[in-house]
């Protein structure tokens, strides 16, 4: 009986040895990025859009009963309106309803002065969060946009992307 005692305390020693060495690591997203380089026309008038779009896969988390996977998709949009004030747009959009979906956006100078105020829309129980930033008239050639942007729905991984577009 002891020997059989020591060959289980011996197993179960290397069971949790090898359990803890193949632990899973931390999952993280590996988006698929689309450039936005096009015109629009908004109330007549033309604007020029810079942007930048992260999309990925919904990942689900180790919780168990996971319903269907979507995309979630982040973007960041610099406008250039030719007559108008210049803005900065921020979007966060999923397929399904997140619990916490958001969107903050903001503009800066080349030098990190920030321009006009912070933006930030978030939305309990959406698809879509949408931010709009205006950094006035003091845009420089080296001025970007940031977005921030929060992804949050019962079992799956969090997503909090970071999109940076020059104006």
């Amino acid at each position: 009986m002891k020997k059989l005692i020591g060959s289980v305390v011996v197993a179960v020693s290397i069971a949790g040895v090898t359990s803890s060495v193949f632990a899973e690591e931390p999952f993280e997203y590996n988006p698929t990025v689309r450039n936005v380089d096009t015109v629009e026309y908004i109330d007549g008038e033309e604007v020029q859009v810079n942007g930048i779009e992260l999309t990925v896969d919904e990942h689900p988390d180790s919780s168990v009963g996971v319903n269907a996977a979507g995309k979630r998709s982040a973007k960041i949009e610099a406008k250039k309106p030719f007559l108008s004030n210049w803005y900065a747009k921020s979007s966060s959009t999923a397929t399904y309803q997140q619990n916490t979906i958001g969107a903050t956006a903001r503009a800066f100078k080349g030098n990190g002065t920030q321009l006009g105020n912070t933006a930030t829309s978030s939305i309990s129980h959406s698809t879509i969060a949408t931010a709009i930033t205006y950094p006035g008239n003091e845009i420089g050639p080296t001025a970007y946009a940031i977005g921030n942007h929060t992804f949050k729905r019962s079992g799956y991984v969090d997503w909090y992307p970071q999109t940076k577009q020059s104006f």
